[in-house]
């Protein structure tokens, strides 16, 4: 979602959902969107793993995470994404802090996701925000960076399949 959608989004909630139906269109829909981490990588994690959800918005993507048992953290910059999030998924622990810089103890997290989101970063910011990943993921480093294609995100494809390598070469697995 563009940066100027997004206040507007938090305050009517069909904007959000409307820009999140289309986007998910070319992966099967909204539901499927929001499983595609869980399914990836559920099957390489405890049963209690811990997940971080950066930039979690209200809490949307976390949701299959929480209903399967996994102990979630979303982290947002906006106060109001994380209320959101505390009414919506009140399992959820929240944090309010920077992807590029998050307040949270190194090497925390089983598994990260990063739905839908690194795109919307300036490309000066990306490089800090999977560097904080790789900082937050325990030994297993086990990351899902979902971006959505479309004819209308051919670009940023391209820039997600990069980020996939790079990740990979730090010795983590992208999704």
């Amino acid at each position: 979602m563009s940066s100027f959608l997004r206040p507007l989004a938090y305050r009517h909630r069909w904007i959000y959902d409307l820009v999140t139906a289309v986007s998910s269109l070319s992966v099967g829909g909204v539901e499927r969107l929001r499983g595609l981490g869980l399914e990836a990588l559920g099957p390489h994690l405890s049963s209690d793993a811990a997940v971080l959800d950066l930039c979690c918005g209200s809490g949307e993507a976390a949701a299959p995470w929480l209903e399967a048992g996994y102990r979630v953290t979303g982290l947002d910059i906006s106060p109001r994404a994380l209320a959101l999030a505390a009414q919506r998924h009140p399992a959820m622990t929240r944090v309010e802090g920077l992807a590029e810089d998050p307040p949270l103890a190194d090497a925390s997290f089983e598994a990260i996701q990063l739905s839908v989101a690194l795109h919307e970063f300036p490309r000066t910011d990306r490089d800090a925000v999977l560097r904080s990943c790789l900082r937050l993921l325990q030994p297993t480093r086990l990351a899902s960076v979902r971006a959505v294609p479309s004819r209308l995100s051919r670009r940023r494809w391209r820039v997600h399949a990069v980020w996939c390598r790079a990740i990979a070469e730090c010795g983590a697995h992208c999704v």
